[in-house]
């Protein structure tokens, strides 16, 4: 940038110190602006100067025109303004640099949205949408939806900052339990014997009776499938209770009737096979 001054002073010098006849025409100040910026540096100077003197909504017409230079000057003439509207806010859940940040994309949509022909200036128009923008994201940040997001734990985050800063939360975390391999056969030849169990145990009318059932069919809509009575529902669901039952207590005859093994079992047949009901309350 100085050696561009200085090429500028010194051709400033030439044109000065040259012969005096009269005072300088308009085309030689025009050959002598034209030489000056014909330097790199002069040409960038120059070129940075105009779009500092710029108007707001020449700018705009220039950034809507195809350049990009001219939303970056903006942005920059109106950063401090936005920092200042930010301070007047507090968003739950965030640093304040993400509501400068919301205010600089309010900015940027009255950059993007500004018409000038709506007999306002560029700055108030601004003004109102950082102002929404900021409103916006306030109202948002305490939607239950984003309640997670705001309240969330960092797995990186030390548990000791002073004391030990690289033991993070993450490493005093217990993985998932892991399966015995025995316990894994043992489940599925126990599951093999029930399915097992059940085509030999239940009727095929039975067995579709409990898969509707399982699927959430109620008793009249099962009915309706399967062209029978309500209370013929009812009797089937019942008998397939008795002889699961049952089928469960000759698996293990040995262990009395209210063992945990037992009770469990129970409990689950009762999730799926429900107890006898009049057939019109169903």
């Amino acid at each position: 940038m100085n050696t561009g001054r200085k090429r500028a002073a010194s051709t400033t010098a030439r044109f000065e110190t040259g012969p005096r006849v009269g005072s300088p025409s308009k085309s030689h100040v025009a050959a002598l602006l034209e030489e000056i910026t014909r330097e790199p540096e002069i040409g960038a100077l120059v070129e940075e100067a105009r779009y500092d003197v710029a108007t707001d909504e020449e700018l705009i017409h220039k950034h809507r025109g195809g350049d990009p230079r001219a939303a970056e000057v903006l942005l920059s003439r109106y950063r401090n303004f936005a920092r200042m509207k930010a301070r007047s806010y507090f968003l739950v859940g965030a640093e304040r640099d993400d509501i400068v940040q919301e205010s600089m994309i309010g900015l940027y949509k009255a950059i993007r949205d500004f018409q000038p022909d709506r007999q306002t200036s560029f700055r108030a128009f601004a003004d109102v949408c950082i102002t929404r923008q900021l409103i916006t994201a306030i109202r948002s940040a305490r939607c239950q939806k984003h309640q997670p997001l705001n309240s969330y734990l960092s797995l990186s985050k030390p548990l000791a900052a002073e004391e030990d800063p690289d033991r993070v939360l993450m490493d005093v975390l217990t993985g998932p339990a892991m399966l015995d391999p025995a316990e894994v056969v043992i489940a599925a030849e126990d599951l093999g014997d029930i399915k097992a169990a059940f085509d030999r145990l239940l009727s095929q009318f039975e067995t579709e009776v409990l898969r509707l059932y399982a699927d959430g069919k109620s008793y009249h809509q099962i009915a309706a499938l399967l062209e029978r009575e309500v209370k013929s529902i009812d009797n089937a669901l019942q008998r397939i209770k008795r002889k699961i039952e049952s089928y469960l207590r000759s698996r293990d005859p040995e262990s009395g009737p209210v063992t945990s093994f037992r009770r469990t079992k129970a409990t689950r047949l009762h999730a799926v096979v429900p107890p006898r009901r009049a057939a019109s309350a169903s």
